[in-house]
């Protein structure tokens, strides 16, 4: 009894320390800065079946990334759903971009930790919506712009409250599989791995 008591008050803290800057306070939630991305080899990589090196199953993989990522990270509560999100769940940066894009983003963080603790910092929206709020979130378009045996560039429109976004991905093979190295808002000319190292040369 006494062991449920206390697995009840550590599961009840961890929920009022995050409560305020997850998805389950969205649809119409403020932009939250990307929690510092580390090793999540816990995750199993969404399935696909076919041969890696064709366009067929790049496209798949991405439709497969931003599925999980709309149902497990970015996921539409109504009023009675809340605290029903699963806890833990790891970030879409975590499960589906590479190391390196990892290690970007932490030194951003980090920088943005050090130097404005108590301003906004570097992400003011949120990049795998396209922005501060979402809600009937989907892709749609996917196509394959180029690939060879390690690189790819796919271009999608990414689908939020109604706007559409055109996204270029660039993606690499490690690890056995895709992941995403870069996200581009091609409508905006905005090239997210340059604006953070540019942000951080700065």
């Amino acid at each position: 009894m006494r062991n449920c008591i206390i697995l009840l008050a550590t599961v009840l803290f961890v929920a009022s320390c995050g409560k305020g800057s997850s998805p389950s306070d969205a649809p119409s939630s403020d932009v939250s800065t990307p929690s510092s991305p580390s090793s999540s080899e816990t995750f199993v990589q969404p399935k696909i079946e076919g041969n890696p090196q064709s366009d067929e199953y790049v496209i798949a993989r991405v439709e497969a990334i931003y599925d999980n990522i709309f149902k497990e990270n970015f996921q539409e509560l109504g009023e009675d759903d809340e605290g029903d999100l699963p806890q833990d769940v790891p970030s879409p940066d975590e499960k589906f971009c590479t190391k390196d894009w990892n290690e970007l983003v932490s030194k951003v963080i980090e920088y943005d930790n050090t130097t404005k603790p108590d301003e906004q910092g570097f992400f003011e929206f949120d990049y795998w919506v396209m922005g501060q709020d979402y809600g009937k979130l989907s892709i749609s378009d996917v196509r394959v712009l180029k690939r060879d045996k390690d690189d790819a560039e796919v271009e999608l429109l990414l689908h939020n409250l109604g706007s559409t976004t055109r996204v270029r991905l660039e993606l690499e093979f490690e690890r056995g599989e895709w992941f995403i190295d870069n996200i581009i808002d091609v409508d905006e000319d905005y090239d997210l791995k340059e604006e953070m190292e540019a942000y951080l040369d700065d």
